[in-house]
């Protein structure tokens, strides 16, 4: 029902923003298998965007390109032409150890493999303290009892061998700085000729995308472990006593000092999305994508990666293993470096569909709801479970009172209070397509809107 007619010449890129506030970000399409030829990506407007061609496997590619002020819970319309991409100047600059972009300068010691120096351009100030960050610990872990469920690290800790450091993407669209290490236990005995062989393997991409203000970490691991687990540390230049930690609409702080009995035996925190480290002035917070155990002490951050118990699985996390999280920087606390927001876009990629040209009746940039202000987000849009009505849920992610304000996709006839059931509990006063909503602070609103 888009119109796509923008896109005059060849296909149309429709591509939706699943969350509740429009931004720009990093769209990935992926071309028909055996696709060879050049493409160049466009907007509803005729112009021409930066675009970068990559290799997704033996015979696929992908374009990467930035969609900027796709509308929140809407689309825009993009067109994908077959034609030689023009050439762009972008804010990404790369050497043999480093790349930047207009937000951050990253520079990796080639004779370990970790990250000397992540440096905020904006806000000029070095992220990382007291040694270097993205180090990989290889730590033993040899709980007592109840191998899969308990955590014993003895304090022995390893590291791996860096086996190289170089660039190996460097577009208009994003800047890749690939790291390959490998690991041997030095307790493993192995005959000739194979005894320095390596029994793990990592390939780590650092990566940045022009105008996007983080610093991405993928990890390809191939992991051939025993009692052992894997955790990636970045030792940060704030501090403070508390860490805070995302939970289920909502966060929690937690100490970070080591001094009493309930603060040392709290050697790993759940978090969902992320987990920030804050002073007045300015902040870090570490995003992950399904890696959910957190360690902060100190200024030192850590994320737990594998771990490879022996009981009750012997196989427990061995082989191959895609890992991803990201380290963003920001002034202020997390509250005002949109931290919530920053761990949903990770997680939550813009999503393209290519469609033929064709007349609609919606606009080639639309949006289906509206939520403000920006500490409060529309998680929710589904049909009810026992009626035609539509169920609506936001919450407040910052821990201060607000007034929601809801702009539906048409004027409603109904809206009523619901619970997390969708049983009913009181209507809601409303004006044509606004709904406005006191919320308190981290409190869940479920609303059942019918048309």
């Amino acid at each position: 029902q888009v119109d796509t007619r923008s896109a005059r010449k060849d296909q149309a890129i429709v591509v939706f923003n699943p969350l509740s506030w429009s931004r720009a970000d990093v769209v990935t399409l992926h071309l028909p298998e055996g696709e060879t030829g050049p493409f160049a990506i466009f907007d509803n407007k005729g112009k021409e965007m930066p675009s970068q061609s990559i290799r997704a496997g033996q015979y696929n590619r992908d374009i990467l390109f930035i969609a900027d002020k796709v509308p929140a819970f809407g689309y825009r319309v993009y067109e994908l032409r077959k034609a030689n991409p023009s050439s762009y100047t972008s804010d990404l600059a790369s050497s043999a150890h480093q790349i930047e972009n207009r937000f951050y300068r990253v520079t990796v010691d080639p004779d370990s493999g970790w990250v000397r120096s992540i440096f905020d351009k904006e806000n000029n100030r070095e992220l990382l303290a007291n040694g270097f960050g993205n180090q990989l610990q290889i730590l033993e872990d040899k709980p007592k009892e109840w191998d899969a469920w308990n955590i014993g690290l003895t304090g022995t800790r390893w590291y791996p061998k860096v086996r190289g450091v170089e660039i190996v993407e460097n577009g208009p669209v994003r800047a890749v700085l690939r790291v390959k290490l490998d690991y041997l236990n030095p307790n493993v005995k192995r005959d000739f000729p194979t005894q320095d062989f390596p029994n793990t393997f990592f390939t780590q991409d650092i990566v940045l995308y022009s105008g996007i203000g983080r610093v991405d970490f993928r990890t390809n691991v191939d992991w051939w472990e025993d009692k052992t687990m894997l955790k990636v540390a970045f030792p940060l230049a704030v501090r403070d006593t508390v860490a805070t930690y995302e939970i289920p609409y909502g966060h929690i702080t937690r100490s970070v000092l080591d001094k009493t009995k309930w603060e040392k035996a709290r050697v790993e925190v759940p978090a969902h999305r992320w987990a920030d480290l804050s002073q007045s002035d300015y902040g870090v917070s570490l995003l992950n994508k399904s890696k959910y155990g957190y360690d902060i002490k100190g200024n030192t951050m850590r994320v737990s990666l594998l771990r490879s118990p022996k009981w009750p699985d012997p196989t427990a996390d061995r082989g191959e293993h895609v890992i991803e999280y990201s380290l963003y920087g920001h002034k202020g606390r997390w509250q005002e470096g949109k931290t919530v927001q920053r761990g949903y876009e990770y997680n939550t990629p813009l999503i393209p569909v290519v469609v033929a040209p064709g007349r609609g009746k919606l606009p080639a940039m639309g949006s289906f709801f509206q939520c403000e202000p920006q500490n409060v987000l529309l998680t929710l849009v589904k049909k009810a479970e026992d009626s035609g009505a539509w169920v609506v849920q936001f919450y407040e992610s910052s821990g201060k009172d607000a007034t929601a304000t809801i702009t539906l996709p048409r004027t409603a006839k109904k809206v009523i209070l619901s619970n997390f059931l969708e049983e009913e509990i009181s209507p809601v006063v409303f004006q044509g397509q606004i709904v406005s909503v006191k919320v308190g602070k981290n409190q869940v609103v479920t609303l059942k809107v019918l048309f």
